[in-house]
């Protein structure tokens, strides 16, 4: 039996571990953070060169067949860049399994112990779990693009039919099969976090972790939705400010101040979007931890019971000692003196016989 009846720890003790332990081990946020930008950074970079290409070939002629062979240049690279496109993605994600592998025993271990793990455990970690979580990670990736495949494709043949046919039921069909695909989409990525978290957290091989996250998805399915819904909310409201900062620096921008006396200068908004990135990727953290607390509450490996009270002292009377009867004092009588005979000489003794 995967489940050992240990008392269940609530969502909201799950979300508090999940924050602890991301706030208690901050350079997991921060590398989440370099490895999103870097990513980032990545996948624009062979459009980028493709857009320079274009640009250095455009501006060697006139502008019309500067664009002619812009155009040109652009379709002759189009699988070179399409090629690139795919290595950095392909890059970028088998880095981020690689930073799961190793944070999520981290954020489990905290999770479990109530204290940040030693240090210098993240790259043994990662080295042992890489493989495990890799399969997992493919497997659970696959799903999901087809489970997007799939609903993409019936949304628009439904969509279709209610444009060629349209009538009151088919329009009904179509709203309950957009909110039904959603919410099997919303726990198609549900299992698959799981999933990922049972291979790397607690050492689980793919196919044993699919099941046991199918299994804790079935029993915690109220704290599972909890966690992701309180995570999402907050993504939206880290999502809201960062977009009034940007539209504020945009505003800011646009009305002719001078970018160098601004507060929102280029540079400043590249540092307002990095903030935020930092923001949103521990929250990414911190979510993975509270699922990660989860599963190892589900293994019994947390324990939040409080400790039973100590036992009071035994009650022992205190027994007050009897007052001791207060005797007078008797004064010793005087001691009469008695007369003190001088011995005689022995020649001078008389004999009381003989008188002398």
């Amino acid at each position: 039996m995967w489940y050992t009846g240990a008392p269940m720890i609530r969502a909201q003790n799950a979300i508090r571990l999940g924050l602890r332990a991301a706030t208690r081990n901050p350079e997991l946020a921060f590398a989440k953070t370099l490895l999103d930008l870097g990513g980032t950074a990545l996948s624009l970079l062979p459009v980028f060169f493709a857009a320079v290409c274009a640009y250095l070939v455009a501006t060697r002629v006139d502008l019309a067949p500067g664009l002619f062979q812009a155009v040109a240049a652009l379709e002759a690279m189009t699988w070179g860049t399409a090629g690139a496109l795919a290595c950095a993605l392909l890059l970028s994600w088998v880095l981020g399994a690689a930073f799961w592998s190793g944070a999520l025993p981290l954020l489990a271990a905290d999770a479990e112990l109530s204290r940040r793990p030693p240090p210098g455990n993240f790259f043994l970690l990662a080295g042992r779990g890489f493989s495990r979580v890799v399969a997992a990670s493919t497997m659970a990736t696959g799903i999901m693009l087809l489970v997007r495949i799939a609903f993409f494709l019936v949304l628009a043949l439904s969509a279709l039919a209610c444009v060629v046919h349209p009538t009151v039921a088919r329009f009904a069909a179509l709203a309950l099969l957009l909110t039904a695909g959603l919410a099997v989409y919303f726990l198609v990525d549900l299992l698959g976090e799981l999933w990922l978290v049972r291979a790397a957290a607690l050492g689980d091989g793919t196919t044993v972790a699919f099941g046991r996250a199918a299994s804790l998805l079935g029993r915690r399915l109220g704290a599972c939705l909890l966690v992701s819904i309180e995570f999402a909310f907050f993504d939206l409201m880290v999502a809201l400010l960062s977009g009034a900062a940007i539209a504020v620096a945009l505003a800011q921008a646009d009305v002719g101040l001078d970018p160098a006396e601004t507060a929102f200068s280029i540079p400043a908004r590249v540092a307002v979007s990095i903030a935020f990135g930092a923001v949103f990727a521990w929250l990414e953290v911190a979510r993975k931890g509270s699922l990660a607390a989860l599963a190892a509450d589900d293994d019994g490996l947390i324990d939040e019971t409080p400790p039973e009270p100590l036992p009071p002292p035994p009650d022992e009377r205190i027994v007050e000692a009897l007052p001791v009867v207060e005797e007078p004092i008797i004064e010793a009588l005087p001691v009469p003196e008695e007369e003190v005979v001088e011995a005689l000489p022995a020649d001078e003794k008389k004999d009381p016989e003989n008188g002398h």
